[in-house]
């Protein structure tokens, strides 16, 4: 099995796995639960890689990891994002909020 993460730790990660739980994939649509959500394969990053220090606090790619955990686990806290993103936690607070007319306009900053 393959999983990968090409936004924060971007890291490929693979499993062998047996000829029994191939089988049960194949047969029945059962995987092993390591890379079934994008929670796991981050927790998995945090744990073996040392996360990338972000230049932009709201970084796209912040921001949109934020919202697809926040999507796949409504109740996620933000301390728990903060951890799987490698953030401190008022910064992940920030990435669930409307930009502020300052974040705006340090985008548009450094599009100029």
């Amino acid at each position: 099995m393959i999983a990968s993460d090409e936004r924060i730790y971007d890291n490929h990660y693979l499993r062998r796995i047996t000829p029994s739980v191939r089988q049960a994939a194949v047969e029945n649509g059962r995987w092993p639960d390591e890379f079934m959500t994008y929670e796991q394969v981050l927790r998995i990053g945090r744990t073996m890689s040392t996360p990338w220090t972000f230049l932009d606090r709201r970084s796209p790619g912040l921001v949109w990891t934020a919202e697809d955990l926040r999507r796949e686990k409504p109740d996620i806290s933000f301390a728990e994002i903060a951890y799987l993103l490698g953030i401190p936690e008022p910064d992940a607070v920030r990435l669930l909020q409307k930009p502020t007319f300052m974040d705006r306009f340090r985008a548009w900053l450094s599009r100029h």
